[in-house]
């Protein structure tokens, strides 16, 4: 087939109008490049694979940019006779602001035509890329040298989430699977690695009463509250204990909870994950490093004890505390209730990792309530106050 008719009837009309009448508010130096790319499509001879500079696919003649037909830069430019269009963020073409909506149409026009053919070398070089160039962040975005190619949707399981890839120019479906393929064989070992604990506690072989903890401890990803796995707790031996401690099992009054799993690289992987699961945006604060969250805005209050119990942290009105501090928390109030009231000082707002205006506030969602007749002095725990 001759070059020419390779050039999509839109491009060569476009191209063709451009030679004759340039067109309004177009760079001419752009112009001219773009016009020549039809004329060098109607010229016998044309090497149509011509690349030039640093453009993948081979180098021009001398090396000179000049001689560039089309191309990709080793930097994600796209180029049309040696005139960068545009450039391309993780398989999106990104394309260079427009003089006008004519200039737009041809520009995007060449670079369909460029990516098209472009696209199996990119694919390639993404399936051999180290997999330290990918990463997953808590939105469940995953990014490839820092720009997104897919995002993680709902799976079977909380722990074995779906893949989307951001295909963008690259159409070929044989292309997009071997490109999911990818992103799924990192994602496994991603997951594998940052909730080894995890999986290490269901491969031990528990049986009974420990076994049936192990599953509420998978299903929260690392934590569960001690009151949904009330009847799996009263049936554990002394051995069971010791054996679950073994495996990085902390038993508290409030939660269960692996600690390996409260760092902040697993956090930050079982936010992704449970935004995945529960179909939700992760709270912006919850980066991995924080002991408390805030559960004032609007997507804390849609979320449930489930939810927090699966991003390793528990409510407490205005604030979402990690499962560790909260048992820390649990055991100061319980210390001073003892001592005579539950004083919301600055000690408190300290350990609570919240001001001391927000401390009442906490103590309530909690399970305390003002000593009558010393409104707002001192507290105590409610007799019928649940786990939080």
């Amino acid at each position: 087939m001759d070059e020419l008719d390779e050039l999509e009837p839109e491009l060569r009309a476009l191209l063709e109008a451009e030679r004759d009448a340039p067109l309004p508010g177009m760079a001419a130096a752009k112009a001219r490049g773009l016009a020549a790319l039809l004329a060098e499509a109607e010229a016998p001879g044309v090497d149509r694979d011509a690349k030039g500079g640093d453009a993948k696919g081979g180098d021009a003649k001398d090396g000179d940019a000049k001689d560039l037909l089309a191309g990709v830069r080793q930097n994600g430019e796209v180029v049309v006779e040696g005139h960068v269009i545009g450039h391309i963020e993780g398989f999106r073409f990104i394309p260079h602001e427009a003089a006008d909506a004519r200039e737009a149409q041809v520009l995007m026009a060449a670079a369909e035509r460029v990516l098209r053919d472009h696209a199996f070398t990119y694919v390639q070089d993404f399936e051999t890329a180290d997999d330290q160039t990918l990463a997953l962040d808590v939105d469940r975005t995953i990014y490839w040298n820092g720009k997104p190619v897919a995002r993680l949707g709902k799976g079977p399981t909380p722990w074995q989430p779906t893949v989307a890839v951001h295909a963008g120019f690259v159409q070929d479906v044989g292309l997009q699977r071997r490109i999911e393929a990818r992103i799924n064989a990192w994602l496994d070992r991603h997951i594998a690695r940052r909730l080894a604990p995890l999986f290490n506690l269901r491969e031990a072989g528990f049986a009974g009463a420990a076994k049936g903890l192990c599953f509420h401890l998978l299903e929260g990803l690392g934590s569960c509250r001690t009151n949904a796995a009330a009847p799996q707790i009263k049936h554990l031996s002394q051995q069971d204990r010791k054996a679950l401690a073994r495996h990085d099992v902390r038993f508290g009054t409030e939660s269960i909870f692996l600690n390996g799993l409260l760092k902040p690289g697993p956090l930050r992987t079982r936010a992704a994950l449970w935004s995945a699961w529960a179909g939700k945006p992760t709270p912006a604060a919850a980066t991995g490093k924080a002991a408390s969250l805030p559960t004032t805005c609007d997507r804390g209050a849609l979320m449930s004890e489930d939810d927090w119990a699966m991003l390793g942290y528990r409510h407490a009105g205005p604030s979402a505390l990690r499962v560790d501090r909260f048992e820390r928390v649990m055991a100061e109030i319980r210390k001073r209730a003892r001592e005579g009231g539950i004083k919301p000082d600055e000690i408190l707002a300290k350990t609570c990792d919240c001001s001391e205006e927000a401390l009442p506030d906490l103590l309530r969602a909690v399970g305390c309530s003002p000593v009558k007749g010393e409104e707002g002095a001192l507290f105590r725990i409610r007799n019928n106050r649940m786990s939080a």
